[in-house]
């Protein structure tokens, strides 16, 4: 998960939902993205800044881009059309096949808003593991588990 939004809901259900052999560990770490861009990303802005937070981050134009991307896989698989990344998806997987196009070759992260069982929450996939600082990793609350990236 990524920021607040959502999140304690996300968290308080799976809480709930846990047997006592279950456990939850919230495990946070730094993601290098370069260049921090205050402004709503453009295509061309890819290059220095290397993470997208859809939609809340992006211009029109590359909301409009991605999702000229969207469709053109989702027709392809047979699917209806979508408003991704304007409204959520339940094809993320897609993901996988922008960071292979270009400007997106680039991006280390995108965060993406999710419809949930209890309600809508925002949701990053790291795409580069070598921009995780390492160092940064920790896992709480106090409890002494291993991270494997």
């Amino acid at each position: 998960m990524y920021g607040h939004r959502g999140s304690a809901n996300v968290l308080r259900a799976t809480m709930q939902s846990m047997t006592k052999q279950d456990s939850l560990a919230i495990v946070s770490f730094k993601v290098g993205i370069g260049k921090w861009n205050p402004n709503k990303l453009k295509l061309a802005d890819l290059k220095e800044s290397r993470f997208l937070n859809l939609p809340a981050r992006a211009s029109a134009e590359l909301m409009d881009d991605v999702n000229k991307h969207w469709n053109r896989w989702l027709a392809e698989d047979g699917l209806p059309p979508e408003k991704f990344p304007r409204q959520p998806s339940d094809n993320m997987h897609y993901l996988d096949k922008l960071v292979e196009l270009e400007p997106y070759k680039d991006v280390v992260a995108i965060a993406y808003d999710v419809s949930t069982t209890v309600g809508a929450a925002k949701f990053m996939t790291v795409f580069n593991l070598d921009a995780i600082d390492l160092d940064s990793v920790t896992v709480g609350p106090g409890l002494d588990v291993e991270v494997q990236i």
